[in-house]
């Protein structure tokens, strides 16, 4: 049962596997906090705002919710494994306490569902020996039921969070806590609590979401930093601005509040890092082992920076910066029988292959020497080889740039260097290539998230200084097609009585392939990469890519074999969910192709399974029942209170794509579809959103059926909602289409 924690869920993300110290510590600790957050005078909580009318049928209703953030700084000592007599330094300090506290009014069985259990991962991090880098944790959670006759039950949690100190890594662990007690028309008050010390190592960003799947009437935000630290913050999508004091100990104290009531998300076609009002804010100290960005160098706030003035101009000049990575190419990909590099060369003087295509096999090679090879990936190292790599075989029109995922907002309102990703452009063949490292979305496919993004190009250094100040370096990522993404399921079937065989082959293309892309296990890859990187004779030896020890190769096996295992499971589970029941019989299946490059031969990732399945085929009397919608799978169902749209909340899907199914089935020895159920099956619809179309009829006594389902815009607005629920109406009802088979 999938259990639902809102806006602590997200404090939780990057909580870390305990270590138990004595007990009575703990407990005397989190005694301590819940009794100072409890008694902590918000009068939202003591005396929460009532409920208005239009918010009486919602499952729930957040009635008050406080986010609550301290951090202060002080110095200590860390190993220096630089310093040749004393091996000690100055480093930062970092103790932090934060809590989110939610109000929750339980209206309905639902809400009562959602909020009876929280399962949420705990995950490790680690510490090194030498007073180096330091991450401890303490996690309180508080639970209290409030009843309607006044009642007020405090659910015990000590067994729940323990005190954490990171030692190695280790694999995640889940921890669960049931509420009992808690019933329709109860309101329950809960906080996270998590103290944080960190030694050399900068805050993780924080993301306040004041929006989600309920309605929130009430939402504060109180901080207090210290004002030896940089705090950079930015509000985004209506989210309220944060005013900025000084107290008498000069710490920065931050304050907010939600203007007004926040009406409940949509659950479908909504992009909540896009929509939802937020506030993102990033917490920097200037001692600091690692790279700390030029603007956060310098205490105080920074309420929305201007992006290119900061973490921009702080991007760029990195990539700007980055040493010639020449020979650092030579070293990964120098030692490969063949001469690869060089028969690319040639083959693009002479004319035999266009830049396009010697540009994505160099791409691809050198993609397969880091995921082959000992080579640490750092994606400003590897833009930037690819840049040398395209010199080598002299590529000398090249531009690189930076862009952001559309996730993280727009480039204009970056405030996270981290967030901004390096890209090389070749003006010549219109191709991108940027840092992304997924293996299966390679070449020049631009990952969806960064369709359509803004980016900016570095300074032309072909340009006087004078020209490279005029430029205008500010650019749009190329969008994608509904073809570019498509993906294409070929079924082949037969009917036995009232089975169904079923060979079903499925060509995922562009976006698409990052559903598909983790069925692959490393071995599929390999091969993948091994047969495109060998085509025309390039690499005469492709395994010296490989130079692995007998152990190491053993060690692999034995990956591959289990994640062949695994893979096996995960199709079944698919074939299971396509149709909405498991397979009476499963044959088999079987990877085709890894979805290496751009040429047509190698660009989609292709997979065949065989099965049979009872259930699709009944009997009718004498005549046979065909639910012949089944065979394009499971599609979603709009519910009735997902129906309605605000204004405001216009409809985001994360790519356009193009469902396409071509269906043959071998009908039995002497029944023919009906003519009036064969007809239903021939539907169209086109409108904004995109189309839905099928095609039936008989051909050399199989019944063919071509169905294209297609979304054609990544973001339409809410006043063309009826329009998408047209779209998927037709989809879902078509899913529940079937066709006699009359027996002659």
């Amino acid at each position: 049962m999938k259990k639902f924690l809102l806006f602590i869920s997200l404090a939780m993300a990057c909580a870390l596997t305990a270590y138990a110290d004595k007990a009575s510590d703990y407990k005397e600790y989190a005694t301590r906090v819940r009794a100072e957050v409890w008694a902590d005078s918000l009068p939202q909580f003591s005396a929460p705002p009532q409920v208005p009318d239009k918010y009486k049928n919602e499952s729930a209703v957040i009635l008050a919710a406080h986010k609550n953030i301290s951090a202060k700084k002080k110095t200590g000592i860390g190993f220096d494994a630089t310093a040749s007599l004393i091996p000690f330094k100055r480093v930062a300090l970092i103790n932090m306490d934060d809590y989110m506290r939610t109000l929750i009014l339980i209206n309905d069985k639902a809400a009562l569902e959602d909020f009876s259990e929280y399962d949420l991962p705990i995950k490790e991090g680690s510490s090194d020996w030498f007073w180096q880098e330091k991450d401890e944790r303490k996690y309180v959670l508080g639970v209290r039921i409030l009843k309607p006759d006044g009642r007020i039950i405090e659910v015990p949690t000590d067994d729940f969070v323990i005190l954490s100190q990171q030692k190695k890594e280790n694999k995640a662990d889940r921890q669960k806590l049931a509420v009992p007690g808690l019933e329709t028309g109860d309101k329950l008050d809960i906080f996270l609590f998590t103290h944080t010390a960190l030694k050399n190592i900068q805050p993780q960003p924080i993301d306040i979401i004041l929006r989600d799947k309920y309605p929130v009437l009430k939402y504060t935000i109180d901080c207090k930093i210290d004002d030896d630290l940089t705090t950079v913050y930015r509000s985004r999508n209506g989210a309220p601005e944060l005013t900025v004091t000084q107290g008498p100990d000069k710490d920065y104290v931050l304050q907010g509040e939600l203007a007004q009531p926040s009406d409940a998300a949509p659950q479908l076609f909504y992009n909540r890092n896009l929509q939802a009002p937020q506030i993102e804010m990033l917490i920097y100290n200037r001692r600091f082992d690692e790279y700390t960005p030029k603007f956060a160098r310098k205490d105080g706030v920074q309420a929305n920076p201007d992006a290119e003035e900061t973490a921009i101009k702080d991007r760029i000049e990195q990539l700007e910066k980055f040493s010639d990575m020449t020979s650092s190419v030579k070293t990964q990909l120098g030692g490969v029988k063949g001469n690869p590099m060089k028969s690319v060369k040639e083959k693009l003087k002479k004319g035999e292959w266009t830049q396009a295509q010697a540009a994505d096999y160099v791409y691809n090679l050198l993609v397969f020497s880091y995921m082959t090879g000992k080579y640490k990936y750092y994606p400003g190292d590897f833009v930037n080889e690819l840049d040398a790599a395209f010199r080598q075989i002299d590529i000398k029109d090249i531009r690189k740039g930076i862009t952001i995922a559309r996730r993280d907002g727009t480039l204009d309102k970056a405030i996270n260097y981290k967030d901004i990703w390096y890209f090389v452009y070749l003006p010549e063949c219109n191709h991108y290539y940027s840092n992304a490292f997924r293996g299966y979305n390679t070449s020049s496919e631009i990952l969806h998230s960064l369709q359509g993004q803004q980016a900016m190009f570095i300074h032309n250094k072909k340009l006087s200084k004078k020209e490279r100040n005029a430029e205008d370096r500010w650019l749009t990522m190329p969008k994608s097609t509904p073809a570019d993404n498509r993906r294409v399921t070929t079924i082949n079937a037969s009917i036995e009585g009232t089975d169904m065989n079923i060979s079903r082959r499925i060509d995922s293309y562009g976006a698409s392939k990052e559903n598909a892309g983790p069925l692959l296990t490393s071995d599929n890859m390999l091969n993948a990469y091994l047969e495109y990187l060998n085509r025309e004779g390039i690499v005469a030896d492709p395994q010296m890519l490989r130079k692995e020890k007998a152990k190491d190769k053993a060690q692999r096996m034995e990956r591959n074999a289990d994640a062949l295992r695994e893979q096996t499971e995960i199709i079944r589970q698919e074939t299971a969910s396509y149709h909405g029941n498991e397979p009476k019989q499963f044959q088999g299946y079987e990877v085709l192709a890894g979805g290496i490059g751009v040429c047509p031969d190698s660009a989609a990732i292709s997979f065949e399974i065989n099965y049979t399945m009872d259930g699709i085929v009944k009997n009718a009397g004498r005549n046979l029942m065909l639910s012949i919608g089944k065979l394009i799978g499971e599609q979603a169902e709009i519910a009735p209170s997902q129906r309605k749209r605000l204004e405001g909340d216009d409809i985001y899907i994360a790519y356009p794509r193009d469902y396409i199914y071509e269906i043959s089935v071998g009908l039995p020895s002497g029944y023919t579809p009906s003519e009036t159920s064969l007809g239903r099956l021939n539907t169209e619809l086109k409108n904004n959103a995109g189309h839905f179309i099928s095609k039936a009829g008989i051909k050399d006594g199989k019944l063919v059926l071509n169905v294209s389902y297609e979304f054609a815009q990544t973001q339409l607005p809410a006043s063309d909602w009826n329009k998408m629920l047209e779209l998927v109406d037709a989809a879902s009802k078509f899913n529940t289409m079937t066709l006699l088979l009359e027996k002659k």
